[in-house]
Parts: C-alpha cells; sequence; structure tokens
C-alpha cells in the first residue's frame, strides 16, 4: 500500500498524447496503489495558486513533480518544487520524487531540482513507473481500512421485451473481490461541485481496501516481470499460443462475403444464443463477442477463424471488453460480465482468468477500462455503476445516483469523468475521482438511455434511448445538438468511428444505421441484415469496419464510413 497524501504537480502540452497518457497511468498506479493525490496542475491564477499551495502542500507526505521543459520553466512550478524543498528540509515533508516526462534540450532545468531522484520516462515509461511506484511502496506500513455498511439491494426492473433475462445473484458466489467494502457515493451530494482553482483528488478516501498487501497482484505483477524483463510488444494482430490458430471448423469460420453495399461482408457464426457483446481489440483486426450461451468466442477478424472460446462463466455474458493497449495492462487482457453477476480478467490467447470481481448484485451490463488500463467501471442491473481496480479485484466507488438499472457507463477519453446511462431516462456524467460526484445530467430521451458514447475528441456524448432517437450533447454546456430519427424501435446499441465523425446504432428494429456527426447527425447509411433485435456494435479502429450481433446468435462484419 501506498499509504502517502502526495502532491503531483505537472505542466504538460494536453496535445501531446503521450504526455497525457503517462500522467494518466501514474495517476492510476497511485490510485491501485491507495495513495491520496492532491493535484496541482500547474497553470492556475498567482493568487489561486499561492492559496493552495499554502494550504495543500504542508497537509503531503510527499511530492511529486512531473519534469517537462513547460515545467522546468514555469515560475509557480519552480516555487512548489522550492517550497518542498524547503518543507523536507524542516522534515515536515518526507520526501520527493521527479518523474522525467520529456527532455528539455535547453537544459531549463533549475538547479536544485537535481537534487530530487529522478525517474526518466523519456525512453521507457513503463520501467520508469514501475520502479517510482516500487520505490513508495517500500517506503509504507499497510493503514488499516473501515469496512463500510452494507446497503440493501434495490428491487430489479421489468425487462423490456429487446432485453434479454435478468438474472439474479447466484446463492454461492466465490472469488476476488467477494466483501469488498464500498463507499455509497452518489447519494448525499448530486449537484454539481462549487467551482475551484485547483483540482483536488483524494484517492484514498475512494479506496477502501481490505488490510493487506495485494499491491502487486495480477496487473502489477505480471508487467513488471514483463517490463523488467525485457519489454511487451503488441504488431499486428494478436499472438494465440506463439503461432495463428488452425483454420476454423465451418460452423465457426468464415461463414459469407459480398461486396455489395450496405449488406454484411462477413458472418461469424459460433454462438448458439443471442450475442449481446462485441468488442475490437486496440490492433483493429482481432474481435470478442459474447453471448447468451455463456461463452466469449475470439475471432481472426481478418479471416474469420475463431481463435478461442472462454467458458468459466456460469450465465449470459452480457459485456465484453478489452484492455487499452498500455504498460499495465496489455492488450491481450480481457473483462467479461453477465448474469452471473461476476467480472473476470483473463488472458486472450489462453483463457486464464487472473481476477473475478464479485461486487454486484445483479447481472453486470457493461465493462469498460479506464484509458490507462489500472481501473475498470461496471454498470449493473443493480441500479449501481461500480469502479474498480483491475489489478486486484478491491472496489474503489459504488455510484448509486441512477434510480433504476444502468445499462451502460463509460470513461471519458479524458480519464476524469465517466458517463452512466439508465432506465430512469437520464445520462449522468460524474466525477470518479471527487468522490462520485454529479457533474451534469443530460434529459431528453422519452423512456429508458441504453446506449452512450463518448467523442474521442471528448467534445460530445451521444446516448440512444426506448424511443428509438439518438440524441448528442455538447459536453461543455450540457447543451443537446441535434437529435437522430429514423429507427422504429429502440436503440440498444452506439459506437463511433475512430475520428469521431460517423456514430453507428444498433436498434430492436433490427437494422444499424450510421450518421454523420459532423453534419447534424445526417443519416449515411442503413445496414439491414439481422434477423431479430440488434443488441450491440463497435467500430474498428483499423478500418471502416462495424461489428454487430443480436438476437439472431450472428456476429456480423460490415463496411462503414471512412
Amino acid at each position: 500500500m501506498i499509504s502517502f497524501r502526495i502532491f503531483l504537480c505537472h505542466y504538460i502540452d494536453q496535445q501531446d498524447q503521450q504526455e497525457v497518457q503517462i500522467l494518466n497511468q501514474l495517476q492510476e498506479q497511485l490510485l491501485v496503489g491507495g495513495a491520496e493525490i492532491v493535484l496541482y496542475p500547474g497553470a492556475i491564477s498567482e493568487e489561486g495558486f499561492f492559496t493552495f499551495l499554502a494550504s495543500e502542500l504542508a497537509t503531503c507526505q510527499w511530492f511529486i513533480c512531473v519534469q517537462t521543459p513547460q515545467a522546468s520553466r514555469s515560475p509557480q512550478m519552480r516555487i512548489a518544487v522550492n517550497s518542498a524543498l524547503k518543507l523536507i528540509a524542516q522534515r515536515q515533508l518526507q520526501g520527493a520524487s521527479r518523474l522525467i516526462l520529456t527532455e528539455d534540450q535547453q537544459g531549463d532545468m533549475p538547479e536544485e531540482w537535481a537534487a530530487i531522484p529522478a525517474f526518466d520516462a523519456t525512453q521507457d515509461a513503463a520501467r520508469a513507473l514501475v520502479k517510482l511506484r516500487l520505490a513508495l511502496t517500500a517506503k509504507q506500513t499497510v493503514p488499516s481500512s473501515p469496512v463500510a455498511p452494507s446497503v440493501s439491494p434495490p428491487i430489479l426492473p421489468s425487462s423490456p421485451e429487446y432485453d434479454r433475462p435478468i438474472a439474479t445473484k447466484p446463492v454461492a458466489r466465490r472469488g476476488v473481490g467477494k466483501n469488498q467494502p464500498a463507499s455509497n457515493n452518489g447519494l448525499a451530494s448530486l449537484s454539481k461541485p462549487p467551482a475551484r482553482p485547483f483540482v483536488q483528488r483524494n484517492w484514498s478516501q475512494l479506496l477502501q481496501r481490505k488490510n493487506s498487501r495485494r499491491d502487486f497482484t495480477m496487473g502489477l505483477s505480471i508487467v513488471a516481470g514483463m517490463v523488467l524483463g525485457g519489454g511487451i510488444a503488441v504488431v499486428g494482430e494478436l499472438v494465440f499460443g506463439g503461432q495463428r490458430a488452425p483454420a476454423a471448423s465451418s460452423a465457426g469460420g468464415l461463414g459469407a462475403q459480398t461486396s455489395n453495399p450496405g449488406t454484411t461482408l462477413t458472418i461469424y457464426s459460433g454462438h448458439s444464443a443471442a450475442v449481446a457483446a462485441v468488442a475490437w481489440a486496440s490492433d483493429g483486426l482481432t474481435l470478442a463477442s459474447a453471448g447468451d450461451d455463456k461463452t466469449v468466442q475470439i475471432w481472426n477478424g481478418r479471416n474469420g477463424q475463431r481463435l478461442l472460446t472462454y467458458r468459466e462463466h456460469t450465465a449470459s455474458v452480457n459485456a465484453v471488453a478489452w484492455a487499452p493497449v498500455s504498460w499495465f495492462a496489455p492488450s491481450q487482457l480481457i473483462a467479461s460480465g453477465g448474469g452471473d453477476t461476476t467480472v473476470r480478467i483473463w488472458s486472450a490467447p489462453d483463457g486464464i482468468t487472473h481476477v473475478i470481481y464479485e461486487g454486484h448484485e445483479a447481472q453486470v451490463n457493461s465493462i469498460n477500462w479506464s484509458p490507462g488500463g489500472a481501473v475498470i467501471v461496471s454498470a449493473s442491473y443493480d441500479n449501481t455503476v461500480q469502479v474498480w481496480s483491475a489489478g486486484d479485484g478491491s472496489k474503489i466507488l459504488t455510484y448509486t445516483g441512477h434510480r433504476d438499472v444502468v445499462h451502460q457507463a463509460v470513461w471519458s477519453p479524458g480519464n476524469n469523468l465517466i458517463a452512466s446511462a439508465s432506465g430512469d431516462g437520464t445520462v449522468q456524467v460524474w466525477e470518479p475521482l471527487n468522490h462520485g460526484a454529479l457533474d451534469r445530467t443530460y434529459t431528453g430521451h422519452k423512456g429508458s438511455v441504453n446506449a452512450l458514447v463518448w467523442d474521442p475528441n471528448e467534445g460530445i456524448i451521444a446516448s440512444g434511448g426506448s424511443d428509438g432517437t439518438v440524441q448528442v450533447w455538447q459536453i461543455s454546456n450540457g447543451q443537446s445538438l441535434f437529435t437522430c430519427t429514423g429507427h422504429t424501435d429502440a436503440v440498444t446499441a452506439l459506437a463511433m468511428s475512430p475520428d469521431g465523425r460517423f456514430l453507428v446504432s444498433g436498434s430492436a428494429d433490427k437494422t444499424l444505421r450510421v450518421w454523420d456527426a459532423w453534419n447534424g447527425g445526417q443519416k449515411v447509411l442503413v445496414y439491414q441484415g439481422h434477423s431479430a433485435p440488434v443488441y450491440t456494435v463497435d467500430w474498428s479502429s483499423s478500418g471502416p469496419y462495424i461489428a454487430s450481433g443480436g438476437k439472431d446468435t450472428a456476429v456480423r462484419l460490415w463496411e462503414g464510413e471512412a
């Protein structure tokens, strides 16, 4: 455990995706370790800065400076570092660390910064972050954690026709995550917090964990060994068992091909019941599908070969998600969840289960990895959204702001917000790093909100509802931009093209529709091929390819807009 209250200051280039990703991973790893973070963003008013520094720095035990050229030249950053060094000399601060994010070719780093132990992330960020966390952990003792009172599960709602049957909690349960303490955030404060000149992230208050030393379980132990032992390479497509899998049988391989626009390019036939979820891996070439037959199946998206079938769930599998490409969660990891109320993290090449999370009281509807890959958010029929560590399955936060089933919850691309869609007719955007404080509520659908998706550029969010519409909202002000109409039944799934221009929606009317989000939601294409309601869609990152699945048991591959 990292029981420090850490003052983390940075001044990064928000347009530099590599710098943003490394900073996100650093914060997530401190969260997983149990730290409480006070975050100084490096660019606030002079008056706000001095007030913030005076009130917060002395309350911390450790100081971390993320070094970039902008940070080296920032007067406020220099004052912050010098203040930390002074407190260390006075033994009011235990120590400091410096993470070098970008080489400063002009050599503007202040001389006094050289006294702070440095971890160089310019060549190997993964190794630097592992070493930094190891260094912090070595200086800690494990604090005790209070156990939160249990909460009675809510009454489950009725299931509309296009939903799969609701599965209740099984009698016997086992695995990591059982009886984990949870904070019931979202009950007390459901209004946007007052504006403040800085962002404060109190990680340890969110992270109520068991009194144990599971600091480096599945996630970090595997990755530390890989990283420190020689690194991880993910190129092109996933490798199963060191070689490409043999050709699949006709029951599980390529079913049909066609070049006619608006029709199915490929049909993957392998599930014996409804397909509830599809997800492309980060390579854009490997596809996972999950269904009511209790299986997750992995496919080679280029030739339709079925590479693996995962059979560890004991009820329908409603959600599946690949880990993002990051040093913490290699892209071979998959999370899946469903009617048995569990979420399982397992490796795609061999089907070995690493973590079982059992925090929900009813079936799991959606799973989404944080951008850095260290934390997972899951939504359930128990009316909650839960945030938990992918490393050991320990619960971090329970959000209970919805009054009905939560169909989907997704992280924002910027890693600081979560949006959740519910049967109560709302989309709620909230702050997982601020005790689940509600940021904004979007209302406009007539009935349940079944699906949502963030714009990759984080400018808009789209939602689909049982009223058959897709509504697109402006993130900055919460205003509705436009509504896409055309479906004749409930919208059950949404996905967006990698550039954020096109939306694809799946519906209980058996069709998929593609909309141009840059041109007021103009309808571009209609796909007709499913013989029953569509439950799931996903857009590949490698090209204009859309995967869909539904009640007819088929996984279909379509060609979308480039």
